[in-house]
């Protein structure tokens, strides 16, 4: 009898390992936190989040190790009052990335870490500026194991506004050698540098600008080997829309580069909802592809604050975003794409209080992480750690939040008006809409897919309904609309 309990035992064990792990992980320990990256290895997750505090000795970065259930396993505290530290995987070893500086100096400190977490080397890189650090992106492992990030830093000051400069900086696979180089940028226009990766000896980045503090433009540029500019690629609303803000930029392993971004939206014409694309250009940054991921059908928008595109070694596409926390139960949404930009499925997560996202990151499993911040719940804001398996499911919720659910479909507002606003995962395909009311009697039925469906809901009474969402594949889904 002990043999076979031991046998059963053995086998759960070893049919966890080769299941796919699908969890949620809250962690609200502190007034002032901020999740930053996420990366898995060898079955474990490390997350990482800041901690912000008028001590500067209890302000720095926690790094967690979390089993395939969500459960924390060990955590380590990096302490410093600017110190942000981003987890990531490398030639299959764990390392963590921050910036330490003070007033004239930066000094880059990358750590290699064992997987208990316990620090196994250090290498720190002083970069030679004059600038403080403004913010700190998140790296990029290049396919040639180099590391790059781009920075920007605080420059001067003119009729009081701020001006940057903006600091490029690789790391080579060797981890010995450094290399940086900083831009200053024209008094007359304010930068952001956000995302940079290098491949076959040209370095690309992505920069959001704000020429004379109005209307904000999108750059991706390309560089030499030898920081010189080759070519600027603007999106300035003359194609593409208005891009304003730069949510992700990496390659695949054909060298295509892929880019995504919000618009501003305009107030001078009908459409002033906010849309995020993704757009696929080759080596010489020539346009190949683009699609809109989803509008916001407001005036709002979706983004994300680290890194929400990630790409990984099959060639599958991440995509994460979500609204900032000015907006009440502001959903998150995540969606998986092929090279050819097509979606092969998307999830909506949202709970009463808010999520706001901050990164999505590909795990060998063909799934993601993504790493969000929550509202205030009981006065304290939480970081979340949300694991997906390869259809974008979660099979564990962990520590839940209040109200929190997981999707392929979103209806908004609710409660509304005069319209109802449907989005759904592509992998849904066509679905049946049906309102009933309270009572069971119906009222509303139309045939639907994907995102951006409108329902006219003009001719209703005010009250309560139930909606019903199903399709022939045997998906159903029901839930109580309210009109005002």
């Amino acid at each position: 009898m002990k043999k076979s309990i031991f046998v059963l035992v053995i086998a759960l064990f070893f049919l966890k390992l080769h299941a796919q792990d699908a969890f949620t992980l809250m962690i609200q320990d502190t007034v002032n936190q901020s999740a930053l990256t996420a990366c898995s290895l060898n079955g474990f997750y490390y997350f990482s989040e800041y901690i912000s505090n008028n001590d500067p000795k209890i302000s720095g970065s926690r790094i967690y190790k979390i089993d395939g259930f969500g459960n924390i396993v060990k955590s380590v505290f990096m302490a410093g009052e600017r110190n942000s530290f981003y987890p990531f995987v490398r030639d299959g070893q764990l390392y963590v990335l921050g910036c330490e500086n003070n007033d004239s100096s930066f000094c880059y400190v990358l750590k290699h870490l064992r997987e208990n977490l316990v620090v196994d080397g250090v290498y720190p890189y002083t970069a030679e500026i004059a600038y403080p650090l403004k913010s700190l992106s998140a790296p990029n492992v290049n396919h040639d194991g180099s590391i790059t990030l781009a920075n920007s830093c605080q420059d001067s000051i003119f009729n009081d506004h701020y001006y940057d400069a903006v600091d490029f900086v690789r790391i080579n696979s060797d981890l010995e050698s450094f290399y940086h180089k900083t831009f200053s940028i024209d008094r007359l226009r304010y930068e952001w540098a956000q995302y940079f990766i290098f491949q076959d000896s040209m370095f690309y980045c992505a920069s959001s600008i704000t020429p004379y503090f109005f209307d904000t433009e999108l750059i991706l540029s390309q560089y030499n080997h030898q920081m010189s500019l080759i070519r600027n690629h603007l999106f300035d609303g003359e194609d593409f829309l208005n891009l304003s803000n730069c949510a992700g930029l990496m390659n695949d392993s054909q060298g295509n580069i892929y880019l995504t971004g919000s618009t501003a939206g305009s107030e001078n014409t009908e459409d002033n909802n906010r849309h995020i694309y993704i757009y696929k250009f080759n080596a010489d940054l020539q346009y190949s592809m683009g699609k809109s991921l989803f509008d916001t059908g407001d005036s709002s928008y979706y983004t994300a604050m680290c890194k929400s595109l990630d790409i990984n070694k099959n060639d599958e596409i991440f995509i994460a975003g979500g609204r900032p926390f000015t907006h009440d139960s502001s959903p998150l949404f995540v969606a998986k794409l092929d090279t050819s930009l097509n979606e092969l499925w998307r999830y909506f997560m949202y709970s009463g209080d808010g999520l706001f996202c901050r990164s999505v990151n590909a795990c060998s499993d063909g799934g993601c992480v993504i790493t969000a911040e929550t509202g205030f719940i009981n006065g304290k804001n939480g970081s979340l750690l949300l694991k997906l398996n390869d259809q974008g499911l979660i099979t564990e919720i962990g520590n839940p939040l209040p109200d929190f659910n997981i999707s392929p479909l979103l209806i908004s507002p609710n409660p509304g008006l005069t319209n109802m606003r449907i989005d759904l995962g592509a992998q849904l395909g066509e679905c049946s809409f049906e309102l009933f009311t309270i009572n069971g009697r119906p009222v509303l039925q139309k045939m639907i897919r994907e995102t951006g469906n409108i329902i006219n809901t003009s001719g209703l009474s005010s009250g309560s309904y139930i909606y019903k969402v199903s399709n022939t594949a045997g998906f159903e889904e029901s839930g109580k609309w309210v009109k005002k």
